[in-house]
C-alpha cells in the first residue's frame, strides 16, 4: 500500500468518533453525512461536528451554509470552502470546516451545471493534494447523487461516510417510494460505511 493521503489504512466501524488513532499517515480528513431526511442529517452532522471540535478553540472552526440557489452561488461557496481549508487556524490545534446543508451534490439543475462541476473538480484536486495536518472537512447533504464523479470521490476517500437509513435498514427515500409518502412509525437511523 502506498503512502498517499487517501489510502484506506483506517476504517471506522461505527459513528463513534474515536478515529484519531495512530497511523503512519494523518487520518483521512473528510467526513460525510448524507440522507434524504434533513432533520436526521442535521442532527448526526451536529453530533459529528461537536465530537470533532471537542477540546479545541471555537474560533478555529468555520461553518459555511451550503444551501445554494444556483450554480454561481454553489461555485462561490466551493471557493470559500477551499479558502477556509487552505487557511491555517489562528490558534493551535485542529481546524474543522463544515460544509453544512449542501444541496448541490444531488441530481439537480444546480448540481449538474458546468459551473458547479468545474468548481467541484477544483475542490477534488485540492482534496487529492492533501489538507493541512490538523484540518478536517465535514460535509452534510440531504441531496447526494452517488453517480456523480465528485461524490464517488467523496465516498471512496472519506474517513467515514454516514448514510442515514429509515426503518428496517431501508434508505429513507426508498421507503418513502415504497409506501407512497413519508415512512410511518418511528424511524431509526443506520450508518453505512463504504
Amino acid at each position: 500500500m502506498t503512502n498517499t493521503p487517501f489510502n484506506k489504512a483506517y476504517f471506522m466501524i461505527s459513528c463513534g468518533y474515536g478515529f484519531m488513532g495512530s497511523s503512519t499517515l494523518q487520518q483521512q480528513a473528510i467526513h460525510l453525512v448524507f440522507g434524504t431526511d434533513e432533520g436526521m442529517v442535521r442532527e448526526k452532522a451536529s453530533g459529528i461536528f461537536a465530537a470533532l471540535t471537542e477540546g479545541t478553540n471555537e474560533f478555529s472552526h468555520e461553518i459555511l451554509e451550503a444551501a445554494c440557489g444556483d450554480s454561481d452561488e454553489a461555485a462561490q461557496l466551493v471557493r470559500q470552502v477551499m479558502e477556509a481549508l487552505r487557511t491555517l487556524p489562528f490558534f493551535p490545534g485542529r481546524k474543522v470546516v463544515w460544509m453544512k446543508n449542501c444541496n448541490f451534490l444531488g441530481d439537480s439543475v444546480t448540481g449538474r451545471s458546468s459551473t458547479t462541476e468545474a468548481a467541484l473538480d477544483s475542490f477534488r484536486q485540492l482534496l487529492e493534494s492533501g489538507l493541512g495536518p490538523d484540518v478536517l472537512l465535514l460535509i452534510s447533504a440531504s441531496e447526494f447523487d452517488k453517480r456523480r464523479s465528485f461524490n464517488k470521490f467523496l465516498l471512496q476517500y472519506a474517513a467515514d461516510v454516514c448514510h442515514l437509513y429509515g426503518r428496517a435498514g431501508i434508505p429513507v427515500d426508498a421507503e418513502k417510494r415504497r409506501r407512497g409518502g413519508h415512512p410511518k412509525g418511528k424511524r431509526r437511523e443506520g450508518c453505512h460505511f463504504v
